[in-house]
């Protein structure tokens, strides 16, 4: 609908083009770094298959942590707990990844920050 209903066509027009500003967003241009070591992490981080295994990793970090539950054993938590810090250790490892890769440029995703 572009704008209320007592809303002229033009007001209705201009309404819908501050929603399609609002929304705009520009593209940030992700460059590979000047040395070596910054081009190798920058292809890492850039490739699918990275996206791909993060994204498992999350899936399994989720399955482990529903797996908590009442009355259960000292063992069974503590396996838990491991898998835990397995999950950390790999998430901050992506993030110094990215973080050689992009520079500041990673704090303007807001994947990033939510992560």
């Amino acid at each position: 609908n572009g704008g209320g209903l007592f809303a002229t066509d033009e007001q209705k027009l201009w309404t819908q083009a501050q929603r399609v500003m609002l929304n705009f967003r520009p593209e940030i241009l992700l460059t590979p770094g000047r040395t070596k070591f910054e081009q190798i992490v920058f292809k890492i981080v850039t490739r699918t298959a990275f996206a791909v295994f993060i994204a498992v990793v999350i899936c399994c970090n989720i399955l482990v942590l529903s797996l908590e539950h009442y009355d259960q054993s000292q063992q069974f938590a503590s396996v838990l707990e491991n898998l835990n810090w397995v999950f950390s250790v790999i998430f901050l490892i992506e993030a110094l990844l990215k973080l050689i890769a992009f520079k500041l440029k990673y704090f303007k995703s807001g994947w990033n920050i939510f992560d």
